[in-house]
This record gives C-alpha cells, structure tokens and sequence, in this order.
C-alpha cells in the first residue's frame, strides 16, 4: 500500500524542485496548493534536536515520487532531512517531467538547500525544454547545475552543451535566465551550425526572439552560394566577419548585424565598416556605415559613409563623402584619389561609376568631370560632362579625357579648349 506524506516542509521542498520550470516557479510561495509525496515505503525517524527544534529523517523509497499538478518527480530515492525540511535530496535516476510542455529534467542526484533557496543538480544533468516559436527540442548538458529560486535563474558549469536542431553550442559556463528564455554563455563559447562557426567572449542566445548576440571579440565563418563573374556558374564563397558585436536574428528574413570595428573578408575583398548589415539568407544585400573596401587584387581602396551591394544584380554603391585610391603596382608610394558623390560597381561589366562633381588627383593635376567610368581590366577612367584638366593655373577642357592609373598617362579627346600653351606636360 503506497503511503501519503503531506507537510509545509515538504511542501517547501518540493515547489523548490519543481521551481525549475517558468510555469511552477510563478506560484512559488507560502500557498496552499497540494503537494503530494508518495513512495512504496515512507520511512521517517527522530535523529536529534538543533536550537530546541526536533529533526527528521524521512526516506521515501519503491518508486518514490512528488506530484504537483501536471508536474511529476521522480528518482530511485527521495530523502527529506531537517527540523523544517531545509535539506532534500533525490538519488538515482532523477526525472522531473512537465505533462502540459513536455520540459524534462535528468541527472543522477538532485539536492535542494532551504535557506540558500537553490538546487544543485549533479551527475550528468541534462534539462530539455522546447521554442516557443517551432517547437524545436532544446537539450542542455553540464558536469553541474546550479538553480536560484529566488532569481529564476539557473547556472551550468563544466563541459556545458546545446543542441536546438542544426544549433551547437560549447562552454564552461552557462547562465539561463528562465522567465525570459535567455540563455548566455561563457568561458570560451563557440557555436556550430553546420559548416558555419560562431566565435566570442559571450554568446547568448534568445530562445524566443531566434536572436544570437556575440559580444567581444566576436568572429564569424560562413559560406555563400554565387554567381562566377567569368562563366555565370554558382561557386561557394568564404566569407569571415568580425566586429566587438554581431547581433544574428532569424525572425523573419535573415538580418545579421556588426556593431563597432566590423570587418567582412571575402575572397581578396575586405570590407570594413563602424555598422554592418547583413540581410537574406545567403548575404543578398549588405549595408554599412562609414566604409572602407579594400579590393587587394586591384590595389583599389573605397571609402564612404553610406555603402549598400545587392549580390544577386552583382551591384554596389558608394555614396556620402565617397572617395577611391588606387595604388600604382609599380610604386607603392603613388597614389591616384577619386571624389565624386557616389560610386556604383557593376560586378558583370566590371566597372565602376563615378557620378557628380568628379575630382582625380594624380601627382600635380586634377581632373575634373560630372561622371567617370573606371574600367578595371584597362585600370583607365573615362571621364565626360565638363570634362577639364587642371595643373597650376591652366585649365584645359576636352569633350573626354582618358586617365591610365597604371601608365598614369593622360589623353583629352575632342574639341580642346582653354590655356593650352601653359598646359605642356599633361
């Protein structure tokens, strides 16, 4: 015949257990909700007296077992001790179950402290809940738990795992905020999902937002599916991004988010910027804030404070005090600067475009023009619209001028007009 234990030290006890899920954990407190604790065999004896009070043990054994509405522990053995049951432990095979959501707790030992008001949970402790969002399994693992009643917050130390569907997660150390699904983690986190790897000081993860923010020294490796300049092919594509922050953000459409120093090195390309946005799920548009993109290939460097690129047109564009440096092949030390007020690149024509109020510097001459085409191959600027060449006090116009960043030499094409006489050496 099962037996019934009910008191207020049990109760205490076990709404302390069952603390460790969000729907038990909002009742907590001096209620007058049942709590049951049954076993097989219920053994309790007097042990002694502490500070005038009697103190008990009492075993619970044969399929023990605590329920509290839909909520059931288990474990081979459930002891009690205690003037006000400030100690309970349960040995073997613990199993914490929640009907209505399905949240389970296992681990081999389970002992509540009364007036430290936590859990400790030890041998191999596992808790296994659900997404709000998809329903998806979430599996934790660590050497130990530790809960805060109090906080509604729970600790995990040692070799801590995650896993949510194609989401790997591995620290030391873990922090589960409870009420509000955030779990952070610490002591060199690195997360996996699939081929990709999510590097920083801090990771946390928002289990209800689909939201993963890297804090500090934050290093992400991707890949991405596109199109082959040359042959029109898809290819797989590298990319590593870096910055003090990425926010990543799965609600929806992709948005994946580098906040201070952020750094995107694809192929020979470095793409640097103070905010990056990355939207879609292969990276098909990105936008930044005061840029710099290095096309090391090309010895060519962009700059401007607003940048946006589109991958599936192959189409960029620079605007916002942008300016360009190309750097001669031959001399280092040689420079020639580009201003306009904004740059467009045509990833299958290979140009770029350079629109309004153009301006190159080159040794002593500026050449200005409202718009100039850069061909990469011939590394040569087109420039038209009130095309003009000035060195010292000399101007001279010309319907086109040809500027080779390689030869740096210079040609006007068309109806020439101004100082041409004191322009020798162009």
């Amino acid at each position: 015949m099962k037996r019934a234990f009910r008191s207020w030290g049990c109760i205490l006890v076990i709404l302390s257990l069952l603390g460790l899920f969000p729907e038990i954990s909002s009742i907590w407190g001096r209620g007058s909700n049942s709590v049951i604790a049954t076993g097989d065999n219920v053994k309790s004896k007097l042990v002694g007296e502490e500070d005038g009070k009697k103190v008990f043990i009492t075993e619970l054994t044969g399929n023990p077992r605590i329920k509290y509405k839909d909520n059931v522990l288990r474990a081979n053995k459930i002891i009690i001790r205690g003037s006000e049951g400030e100690i309970v432990e349960a040995i073997g095979k613990v199993l914490i179950t929640e009907k209505r959501k399905g949240s389970i707790i296992r681990s081999k030992r389970a002992v509540y402290y009364k007036f430290e008001d936590r859990v400790e949970i030890t041998g191999n402790p596992s808790i296994i809940t659900r997404r709000e969002d998809d329903n998806s399994k979430v599996h934790l693992k660590a050497n130990r738990v530790e809960y805060d009643i109090d906080e509604n917050v729970a600790h995990a130390f040692g070799s801590v795992n995650l896993k949510n569907r194609d989401i790997h997660i591995n620290s030391q150390r873990a922090v589960l905020e409870r009420s509000q699904g955030v779990l952070t983690f610490l002591e060199k986190p690195i997360m996996r999902r699939g081929e990709e790897q999510y590097r920083a000081d801090e990771i946390i993860y928002h289990t209800k937002k689909k939201l993963f923010i890297l804090n500090r020294n934050a290093h992400v490796i991707t890949f991405s599916e596109e199109r082959d300049p040359e042959n029109g092919e898809k290819r797989r594509v590298k990319l590593i991004a870096s910055g003090d922050r990425i926010e990543h953000l799965e609600d929806g459409e992709k948005l994946t988010k580098i906040i201070g120093n952020g750094v995107i090195e694809k192929e020979d390309t470095i793409f640097r910027g103070d905010e990056i946005e990355i939207v879609g799920e292969d990276g098909s548009m990105i936008e930044g804030v005061r840029v710099a993109i290095d096309y090391r290939a090309e010895n060519v460097l962009v700059y401007g404070n607003r940048f946006r690129y589109y991958q599936r047109d192959g189409y960029s564009s620079v605007w916002d005090n942008a300016h360009m440096v190309i750097v001669d092949d031959e001399a280092q030390k040689r420079n020639t600067k580009i201003y306009g007020h904004y740059m467009e690149f045509f990833q299958d024509l290979d140009e770029l475009l350079v629109n309004g109020d153009v301006s190159i510097y080159h040794d002593s001459e500026i050449i200005r023009g409202d718009m100039a085409r850069f061909t990469r191959e011939e590394r040569s600027m087109y420039i038209t619209g009130n095309s003009r060449v000035e060195k010292g006090e000399s101007v001279v116009f010309a319907d086109t001028i040809i500027y080779n960043t390689k030869s740096r030499d210079t040609r006007l094409i068309g109806d020439l007009k101004g100082n041409i006489s004191r322009a020798r050496g162009m």
